[in-house]
């Protein structure tokens, strides 16, 4: 057995370091780039970070079937509303962080073996650091570590977001609870169609109308076949009250429905209830490729805890509608393969089993987005969508090559990039700005992107660079990041549509956001970030020569500056998503 050391640290910890790590070698294992510059400088300027990127990418690539053949085995084994409600089951690595873990446990196991200096680790979970521990005490006659304070700290904190998140929950139900829908006549509640969609700000337009950013005119277009078409908004990210949204809704065109109108307290109690089976899941002896994880996923289970109520909500919401009188024909909804639609889907099998449940894929595909994709094995009895609605025959592709049962699929329109099709809007422009960056809803995504963009560009002050939130990425996060990193005088914030502004620019740079295949089907130059020390998630990964990302500063200031160098900017649109014409619109109502 080797005589080494290692030194464990929690992300948030400020330690006085010990002199023998003067000259050592140290990780960081952590989604958060401001942390990992923090620790750039808390670290002696003799010790040697390193670079794992490589290592972990293989890891990524080496354990995403593994792991996803465990999620498949327990979902098998605890078949249920609170296991399908559960992230775990859900597989979702931008907002669950344990694939991530996993990997970075596979990524430490091999640098133990390879690195002989002493070796600092830096987490960003107190039990990956346990995890890591184990495995150095297995390889080393000396482990130091230090945990202590990180460890209570860390499990207090889990504990407050369990009980913020349930306080939160019933301040929302209970003020949505008055919030009054359409007035829908009883001749309506036949022959509907329910429309689930996400809003914000911006889908309620000025003009006093609705705009659904991801089925467009559907609505009206179901409503001309002679079904009654409802839309059922999930509000997101809004600065109005939602009195003002309502209000606004009951006098836009279209009917519009408030679920939370129609729960009743055995509904919440349901909510609850499975809320705590799902804290009593129990996971033991979980192995990926040879490493035991069993860890990782207790503390998922924890760390998430009491985190999916809304959805759970959905199982319920088919038996309310139906004991007031709706008549539900087919439900259409975004296909994310997310808690939302299983428990949507599960509702609908046990309370309105002649309803027909239709998923449409609205957006693109990330090949490392785990939760996009359904193997074979658990498709056989996943609660997935009737149909499934592909926005492009790629896209419908991937899905069946992946797993999904090819009689669910059907090419469908893209409603949402049918300006791509639109000969007069793909009109050449003079540019206003040199480049357009779009940040992704994901905040660690988000924040890395915005500081790595500032750092590449901040000395050239002869370039206009634009930046286009996530139009349903917090306000105040996005205000005080900006403040923060004290973005130059030649940067602006705009918002407006990715029509207009793809145009205004002379390429577009991107991090983990479906706005980058819009841009390659939109023919414009682009650059694709990459992440240091996270899972990349870049939706041209699927396409042959894309894979390449940008991840340092300075890779993405020389990769900018050569697109800029070009003499000229030409516009070839990609044929990847689909037209919109009745036909393929007809794909909503397949059987």
């Amino acid at each position: 057995m080797n005589s080494r050391s290692f030194y464990f640290y929690h992300v948030s910890q400020n330690p006085q370091l010990p002199p023998e790590v003067a000259h050592a070698q140290w990780i960081f294992l952590g989604e958060d780039y401001s942390e990992f510059l923090r620790w750039k400088k808390i670290m002696p300027p003799s010790s040697k970070a390193l670079e794992f990127k490589g290592d972990l990418d293989e890891a990524i690539a080496a354990l995403s079937k593994p792991f996803s053949d465990i999620i498949t085995e327990l979902g098998k084994a605890h078949d249920s509303p609170a296991w399908w409600s559960s992230r775990i089951s859900e597989k979702n690595n931008l907002v669950s962080p344990l694939f991530l873990h996993c990997c970075y446990l596979s990524v430490f196991n091999k640098m133990a073996e390879k690195y002989q200096a002493p070796l600092v680790v830096i987490a960003e979970d107190y039990d990956l650091l346990k995890c890591c521990e184990a495995i150095a005490l297995s390889k080393a006659k000396v482990a130091v570590r230090a945990l202590t304070l990180a460890r209570y700290q860390e499990y207090a904190r889990r504990l407050i977001y369990a009980l913020g998140r349930m306080v939160k929950f019933k301040a929302r139900c209970w003020q949505l609870r008055w919030q009054k829908s359409s007035d829908i006549p009883e001749d309506r509640k036949k022959d509907v169609v329910l429309i689930h969609t996400h809003i914000d700000e911006s889908c309620l337009g000025q003009d006093g109308q609705f705009k659904d950013r991801y089925f467009g005119h559907l609505s009206s277009w179901l409503n001309d076949k002679g079904y009654n078409a409802i839309t059922l908004p999930v509000l997101f990210n809004m600065r109005r009250t939602p009195e003002a949204i309502w209000e606004f809704l009951r006098q836009a065109s279209g009917f519009f429905i408030n679920p939370f109108e129609y729960y009743s307290l055995l509904d919440y109690v349901f909510v609850f209830k499975e809320s705590l089976r799902q804290q009593l899941i129990d996971f033991r002896n979980i192995k990926l490729i040879g490493l035991d994880v069993t860890r990782l996923f207790k503390a998922e289970q924890r760390r998430k805890a009491f985190a999916c109520l809304d959805p759970l909500l959905y199982h319920r919401l088919p038996r309310a509608l139906t004991a007031h009188g709706f008549q539900i024909a087919r439900v259409i909804m975004p296909f994310e393969n997310m808690v939302e639609e299983k428990m949507f889907n599960l509702g609908l099998k046990i309370y309105s089993s002649g309803t027909i449940s239709v998923g449409y894929q609205h957006s693109t595909l990330w090949p490392t987005l785990m939760c996009q994709f359904v193997s074979s094995q658990e498709a056989a009895f996943a609660p997935l969508s009737d149909k499934i609605v592909c926005n492009g025959a790629i896209f419908l592709r991937i899905l069946a090559e992946k797993g999904l049962p090819k009689e669910k699929l059907v090419l469908g329109p893209a409603l949402r990039y049918a300006y791509l099709s639109n000969k007069k809007s793909q009109e050449p422009q003079a540019p206003i700005a040199d480049a357009l960056v779009t940040l992704p809803l994901m905040k660690s995504d988000a924040a890395e992107l915005l500081m790595k963009v500032i750092e590449a560009f901040r000395q050239q002050t002869q370039l206009k660079i634009l930046i286009k939130p996530h139009p349903m990425i917090e306000k105040i996060w996005l205000s005080d990041m900006t403040a923060k990193l004290m973005i130059p005088g030649h940067f602006s914030i705009v918002e407006g549509s990715m029509d207009e502004r793809v145009k205004q620019v002379k390429m577009v740079i991107g991090m983990s956001s479906g706005t980058l295949m819009e841009v390659y089907a939109a023919g414009k130059p682009l650059i694709v970030v990459g992440r240091n020390t996270s899972i990349d998630f870049n939706p041209l990964g699927f396409l042959p020569g894309f894979d390449r990302i940008y991840v340092s500063p300075q890779e993405i200031e020389q990769r900018a500056l050569a697109i800029l160098n070009q003499d000229q900017w030409t516009t070839e649109t990609k044929d990847i998503f689909s037209p919109v014409s009745d036909e393929l619109m007809g794909a909503f109502l397949s059987n």
